[in-house]
C-alpha cells in the first residue's frame, strides 16, 4: 500500500479509496485478470472496498481478520479480557486518539496478544517489516473510526471467504459476522477457535485447509 513499507507517496493520498484503486491500477497495468485477493487485517480492507469499487474485477475474495466498521468498545473488552486493564486503557488511548507515541505504547502493550501462538511462530513477520506507524496513525485519525463499509460491501459479486478468529482482540468475531452477512450470499464464514488476529498464524494447517477447498 502507498505509504508502508518502501512505498513512497504524499500523505495526502494515504486514503481507503486510494488505496483501493492502487489495486485495480495494479492489475490492469500489469494485465492481470480475474485475480485472487487475499486482504489480512488492514489489507482486508482495502481488498473489499477494491471488490466494492470495481466488482468486475476479482475472482474470488478471503477477507481474513478484519473489519467493515471499527468496534472500539469489543476491542478494549478484548483487550482487557486478554491483557488485564492496563491493556484495555492503552488499546482504548490510542484508537481514541491515535499518536505515533501511543501506537509505540499499543506495539509494546498489545501487539503480542494479536496471536495465540508465540511470538517467533504467529507473529514472526513483524520482525521483518518495515513498519510506518505514521500511516496507521494517519488512516486510524481520519478514516477508520467513522468507517462503514457495510451498504457498499453489498456490491461484492465474487464468491468471497470470510475468515474470523474468536480471541481477536482488534478486528472480533463480530466484525467477521456483519461483513458476511453485508455481502450475502456470496459470502462464506469461516470462525476459528482459539485463533487471534489472523487464523492462518494461530492455525496454519487449518487454515489454509479452508482456503485451499475455497479456491478450488
Amino acid at each position: 500500500h502507498r505509504g508502508c513499507g518502501r512505498s513512497i507517496a504524499a500523505q495526502e493520498s494515504w486514503r481507503l479509496d486510494q488505496w483501493a484503486d492502487d489495486v485495480a491500477t495494479f492489475c490492469n497495468t500489469l494485465g492481470i485478470e480475474k485475480p485472487l485477493v487475499f486482504g489480512q487485517s488492514f489489507g482486508g480492507m482495502v481488498a473489499m472496498h477494491f471488490a466494492a469499487r470495481h466488482p468486475q474485477l476479482p475472482a474470488k475474495l478471503i477477507l481474513s481478520s478484519t473489519a467493515a466498521q471499527f468496534l472500539l468498545d469489543e476491542t478494549v473488552d478484548i483487550a482487557k479480557k486478554l491483557g488485564g486493564d492496563r491493556t484495555g486503557q492503552v488499546a482504548h488511548d490510542f484508537f481514541s486518539a491515535p499518536t505515533v507515541e501511543g501506537y509505540e505504547r499499543y506495539a509494546e502493550v498489545c501487539l503480542p496478544l494479536y496471536n495465540r501462538k508465540p511470538a517467533d511462530e504467529g507473529a514472526a513477520y513483524r520482525n521483518r517489516a518495515i513498519q510506518r506507524p505514521e500511516v496507521s496513525v494517519h488512516f486510524f485519525s481520519n478514516e477508520m473510526m467513522d468507517m462503514d463499509l457495510r451498504p457498499g460491501i453489498g456490491a461484492i459479486s465474487c464468491p468471497t471467504l470470510v475468515l474470523g478468529g474468536a480471541e481477536d482482540p482488534v478486528t472480533p468475531m463480530r466484525c467477521s459476522q456483519e461483513i458476511a452477512h453485508a455481502i450475502g450470499a456470496n459470502a462464506r464464514l469461516e470462525i476459528f477457535a482459539d485463533c487471534g488476529h489472523g487464523v492462518h498464524r494461530d492455525d496454519p494447517k487449518q487454515a489454509e485447509k479452508v482456503m485451499r477447498e475455497f479456491l478450488a
